[in-house]
């Protein structure tokens, strides 16, 4: 079963101490922003009590930022699957946390700030995502059945947000 909790707002000060940890240990990448997504970002919403960020880098600099992050003992996991987002395993993060390396423009950050920014917006969409979210997290057989299974409702959140037909067909896609 997937753990889904209530909206906890210690969230955001474990999001700001994650970002302080990493801020050093990225001097010299290149690193344009560190962006709090995923459901514990939105205020109100339940979630997995896992800390979603994007370190967002240039294209250019992705390889640089991927170095860096194993020289302190993380180790990539390659894109899953999602293209422009590179997923680590970190060793003893301060919180339980999904820490991406994003390439600024690409649609995988595009996705996370836009769904992040309506459900903040929209407490009807907000609502039915967390309805969404609660039954699947009770019934899914694991997580990738639960994440897949959100791909509709995010499909219309975004689509809300005026994210263009493409970069919907692509994240459809890629969350098969």
């Amino acid at each position: 079963m997937i753990e889904v909790v209530a909206y906890d707002p210690s969230w955001v000060n474990q999001f700001e101490q994650l970002k302080r940890w990493y801020e050093p240990m990225l001097l010299g990448a290149g690193v344009l922003s560190i962006e709090h997504v995923g459901s514990t970002s939105v205020p109100g919403l339940q979630a997995k009590p896992i800390i979603d960020l994007d370190i967002v880098v240039p294209r250019d600099g992705i390889s640089r930022a991927i170095e860096i992050f194993e020289s302190h003992g993380h180790v990539c996991r390659g894109d899953l699957g999602i293209t422009d987002r590179y997923a680590f395993f970190i060793a003893e993060p301060p919180f339980a946390t999904n820490t991406y390396l994003i390439v600024d423009g690409s649609v995988a950050l595009r996705n996370h700030l836009l769904l992040r920014q309506v459900l903040r917006e929209s407490p009807e969409l907000r609502r039915e995502y967390a309805v969404i979210k609660r039954q699947l997290a009770a019934s899914a057989a694991d997580i990738g059945e639960y994440a897949t299974s959100k791909t509709e409702v995010i499909q219309r959140i975004l689509k809300y947000g005026g994210m263009d037909d493409e970069s919907l067909r692509l994240i459809r896609d890629q969350n098969k």
